[in-house]
């Protein structure tokens, strides 16, 4: 009942009965890059990041979508690298939501060039 996706290299891991969400899976995917980009270290990074106080929070009040993290992600300038690998899946995670979930779609320019340096990479 408590199964969550993970990913081990470039396998998703996930419980097939249940399935996987469209934004789990971007966040998942997220790993599956940073794997391309770092290598297996970016694994033991992101357990590092798990078991700190701010996980996967960045900045938002809103688990869902991202909502109250627009003066982190403006402060950071775009630096990816200043959040941990959790953040980094949450990150992107929550502009799918917004671009392509919320109906009608909620502002995501604070999000854009977290995207477009992972396009670029």
């Amino acid at each position: 009942p408590d199964a969550r996706a993970f990913v081990t290299g470039t396998l998703i891991n996930m419980d097939a009965g249940e399935g996987i969400t469209l934004p789990t899976l971007i966040h998942e995917l997220t790993h599956v890059w940073q794997n391309f980009e770092t290598g297996p270290m970016y694994l033991i990074e992101a357990i590092h990041a798990q078991n700190t106080p701010d996980s996967y929070n960045y900045g938002y009040t809103d688990e869902v979508n991202g909502d109250g993290a627009e003066t982190a992600l403006t402060e950071a300038n775009g630096d990816f690298e200043a959040f941990n690998r959790e953040q980094q899946g949450q990150i992107l995670e929550h502009y799918y939501v917004r671009r392509f979930v919320e109906s009608p779609p909620l502002d995501f320019s604070a999000w854009e060039d977290y995207v477009e340096f992972v396009q670029a990479a």
